[in-house]
């Protein structure tokens, strides 16, 4: 039936009547090329065929062709549309999102994507009530509208909350910029506190086979260094970051907001998965079994770069012995870490011989309690998460394993405990 259809995957929900089954809600897809039914494809179905289930109770099937073509295409708008703003909804731009970069896998065209965050909502909220903040997004809205409507094949969407965001196809990076700017004016004249506005497109990004997840990560993470420093104006991701002095900051610098796109694995199936290639590893000597940690986790959350280093009984300077640094062109990482670093003495950073005695150490550039000496070489690296985590082996010898992140990076912090499991 499929084949004789044209299409690949379908969704079917029965249509009954009186506890019986008079019939099937056959659904086939439209775009083969694009990834099958998911779960909300068939909540989407069920809930059509549920109405119809109810017309055919009620004896009202006499005009069941367009009222179920009318209904289909009211499910369908509220199922890619947000209920205030009538934007397009996260659903929406997820997909759209989808097919765009699989267009620029085989054409080249590009993609950019502009996340928004509107500031001071929750206190639009608290101090005039929801009403207030209801008006307030409904205002930016129109103007991200208005905004997106200027540039050819570009969406504006609501991701949820006081979250928006613009995709754009096949515009230049500097177009983008400019849409974004434009935004951020636009913004001013209808909110009182503004927007935070962060830019990633494959133009300058430039990385191969990137993901939706990633590039829309990178542009969450360069609105995230707006919002962190006061901007009004975009910052646009995989350029060299302007970093804030948090200790400037009104607002709690501990609450770290973690960038949409999780590690494959989660916390439990990563230690489970390390523990397997640990027992499958023939070598039991420590620099290659932390060697097989290291690159585990580091897969697992698309880290920058990790290492492996050796503290020598007794002594005192720092010696790296493996590492694995990914080259990311137009990545602010990128000319880091060339040459590689020299050993390095351990006395200069605490936090390091605390993490080779066996604790778990992390340090995030947005948080003032991490330790001064590792943040600072984070910020020079363009970087933004580090864990780390080591321990002594029978030898005596003292071993460390970093864990390095940057804005296209998932959050490591959530994995630090099953890295320190797994040395």
């Amino acid at each position: 039936l499929l084949a004789a259809v044209g299409s690949r995957a379908a969704v079917v929900s029965p249509l009954q009547i009186d506890g019986r089954t008079a019939g099937l809600l056959f659904i086939g897809d439209r775009l083969s090329e694009l990834s099958p039914f998911g779960p909300d494809d068939a909540k989407l179905v069920n809930l059509l065929a549920n109405q119809v289930n109810v017309a055919l109770a009620r004896g009202a099937l006499e005009h069941s062709l367009s009222e179920l073509i009318e209904l289909e295409r009211k499910l369908s708008h509220q199922a890619y549309h947000d209920p205030l703003t009538g934007l397009a909804n996260r659903r929406a731009f997820e997909d759209r999102l989808d097919a765009a970069l699989h267009a620029f896998e085989t054409s080249g065209a590009p993609v950019g994507v502009i996340v928004v965050d509107v500031n001071g909502l929750k206190r639009i909220n608290d101090k005039h009530g929801h009403v207030a903040g209801d008006s307030a997004l409904l205002n930016f809205a129109a103007e991200l509208s208005a905004a997106a409507s200027a540039v050819p094949e570009s969406l504006a969407a609501r991701l949820g909350g006081d979250e928006f965001c613009v995709l754009t196809i096949g515009s230049r990076s500097d177009v983008v910029e400019t849409l974004a700017e434009d935004v951020c004016r636009r913004a001013g004249h209808v909110l009182e506190e503004g927007v935070a506005c962060g830019v990633a497109t494959t133009d300058e990004v430039g990385l191969g086979g990137i993901t939706p997840a990633r590039l829309l990560r990178a542009a969450d993470a360069a609105q995230y260094r707006a919002k962190r420093s006061g901007l009004r104006e975009p910052v646009v991701a995989g350029r060299q970051p302007h970093w804030p002095a948090l200790a400037e900051q009104d607002e709690d610098p501990t609450d770290r907001r973690y960038f949409r796109g999780r590690g494959s694995l989660d916390q439990g199936q990563l230690l489970d998965a390390l523990v397997q290639a640990l027992d499958a590893a023939d070598d039991f000597d420590p620099l290659a079994r932390l060697e097989v940690v290291a690159q585990l986790v580091a897969a697992n959350v698309d880290a920058a770069c990790w290492w492996v280093s050796e503290l020598e009984p007794g002594g005192r300077f720092v010696v790296p012995r493996k590492s694995d640094i990914r080259r990311r062109p137009g990545a602010a990482s990128d000319s880091y870490f060339a040459p590689e670093p020299d050993s390095y003495p351990v006395d200069d950073y605490p936090a390091t011989f605390a993490a080779m005695s066996g604790l778990s150490v992390v340090v995030d550039v947005h948080d003032p309690r991490s330790d001064p000496a590792e943040t600072s070489l984070l910020m020079l690296a363009g970087m933004s998460e580090m864990v780390m985590c080591g321990g002594i082996d029978g030898a005596e010898h003292r071993w460390l394993v970093e864990i390095l992140g940057d804005e296209l990076s998932s959050p490591i912090r959530p994995y630090s405990s099953a890295l320190r499991a797994g040395i």
